[in-house]
């Protein structure tokens, strides 16, 4: 159990020391486009993502950029460019946070009025516009009533056929006896 955990120490203690930056590599946190484009796998729109996303805790999270899977993010470690040093810029990463959250409440306050906007469209469009729910009972009303009509035309040519055979055997007994008589 003890060898368990000394193993443990060690691998987190090789984690946080690999995790700062030297001269020569790029942190993932602070890098412009221009070097984050440096690292294998990552052109222009992929270094748009990334930004988007920071803050990074670890290389392992830019698997989260679209098009970056298990094989690219071990090539990108295998070249030993990236790194994460958030020991260093950690008021820039909480810069970086405030900013991504004003732009999200941003964006969420104009999709709330979206909403109310679409909401008051669809209450004046109902107004005129009568909105059938359809689900599998109603289909079904729907077709029993088709089907009660087809019954009912069922229904008339039986009656009138009833009374076209009435009036035919009426005019040959009719006929019957007027034969009789003559």
């Amino acid at each position: 159990m003890k060898k368990i955990i000394v193993f443990v120490m060690i691998v987190l203690i090789l984690t946080f020391i690999s995790a700062e930056c030297s001269e020569n590599q790029v942190n993932i946190n602070t890098a412009d486009k221009n070097e984050l484009m440096k690292i294998k796998y990552i052109g222009d729109s992929r270094a748009e993502q990334l930004i988007s996303l920071r803050p990074f805790n670890s290389i392992d999270e830019l698997i989260r950029i679209k098009g970056i899977g298990e094989t690219y993010l071990q090539r990108i470690k295998e070249q030993g460019l990236a790194c994460v040093d958030n020991q260093e810029n950690s008021n820039e990463i909480k810069i970086a946070e405030k900013h991504k959250k004003k732009t999200n409440e941003t964006e969420n306050s104009s999709q709330k009025e979206n909403k109310t906007l679409l909401k008051k469209e669809n209450l004046t469009k109902t107004s005129q516009i009568q909105v059938i729910k359809l689900n599998p009972q109603v289909i079904k009303t729907l077709n029993s009533e088709k089907n009660k009509e087809k019954e009912n035309y069922a229904l008339y040519g039986f009656i009138a056929f009833s009374f076209l055979i009435i009036v035919l055997s009426a005019i040959k007994q009719y006929k019957d006896k007027k034969n009789e008589l003559v």
